[in-house]
């Protein structure tokens, strides 16, 4: 499945959301998932609005959204999650159990 990664950049330590970011891209890929990841294709703009289209056309194609968790704090994230939920796309939400990554995933709808 391809699968977009979405969660909180803006005012965060690039180390912090690259961690965050790059573990959830091995996690998915290590499950056999191809994994779009905003921080390996990085926008060459610094305007916001430019790399939040840019961000949504690389949503386009994806089957899910991979939400990393404190995605609701992030305004970038919470547009990515309400565009993946026009369109239907699945909703998986990172959460922590053990300190072993799981994927509740739910089936976003219209």
């Amino acid at each position: 499945m391809k699968i977009y990664i979405s969660g909180a950049i803006s005012g965060l330590p690039k180390e912090s959301y690259e961690r965050r970011f790059n573990a959830a891209a091995t996690h998915l890929r290590g499950q056999g998932h191809e994994v779009v990841s905003p921080i390996e294709n990085t926008c060459q703009s610094d305007d916001w609005c430019e790399q939040m289209i840019e961000c949504l056309q690389k949503l386009i194609p994806c089957e899910a959204i991979y939400l990393l968790r404190g995605w609701e704090s992030s305004t970038g994230a919470r547009v990515e999650y309400t565009f993946a939920l026009k369109r239907s796309l699945i909703i998986i939400e990172e959460v922590h159990q053990n300190k072993n990554l799981s994927l509740p995933i739910s089936t976003g709808g219209a």
